[in-house]
């Protein structure tokens, strides 16, 4: 999937873009990570297959803040919210660009921003690579919930 950086800008300056979550508990998520994230991706790649720029996330329900992790296509590593700041990273905005997947994690004890961000692949890339990224985003989504707990211990 491709598009030009500035239709990018312009769709989602205009929430012109297709949201699906899925909440559980912090515990059901540990029990069922894999098989959740599979539907994450699967609940992505059918609305960027269909031409949509996409959010598919799990908000993990805890006793304080929800955790939310999310799939969210862009063209550079930044979230929706920071769309003002997309047209720093090009020279052309008329220029296409492949569409990419981020990972996107929000929780205040991620880290000082309360974001992380990684760039997983391009969209395409995910469609046609569901079992290998759900291998990797499992994992990566593991390693940061254990960075927030870590977090969490060394507050108190």
């Amino acid at each position: 999937m491709r598009i030009a950086v500035n239709d990018f800008i312009e769709k989602i300056t205009n929430e012109n873009y297709e949201i699906n979550q899925v909440e559980a508990t912090k515990s059901d998520f540990n029990k069922k990570a894999h098989k959740m994230v599979e539907q994450m991706i699967s609940n992505f790649n059918e609305l960027t297959d269909a031409g949509h720029l996409a959010q598919s996330r799990i908000l993990l329900k805890t006793k304080s803040e929800p955790i939310i992790i999310s799939l969210e296509s862009g063209v550079v590593n930044l979230p929706f919210e920071n769309v003002k700041q997309v047209d720093n990273f090009f020279d052309e905005l008329e220029d296409e660009t492949e569409v990419v997947v981020n990972l996107i994690v929000k929780d205040p004890d991620i880290n000082a921003s309360g974001l992380r961000i990684d760039q997983i692949c391009t969209a395409a890339e995910l469609s046609q690579g569901v079992q290998e990224y759900s291998k990797q985003i499992t994992s990566r989504i593991q390693e940061l919930l254990e960075t927030i707990e870590d977090n969490k211990a060394a507050e108190k």
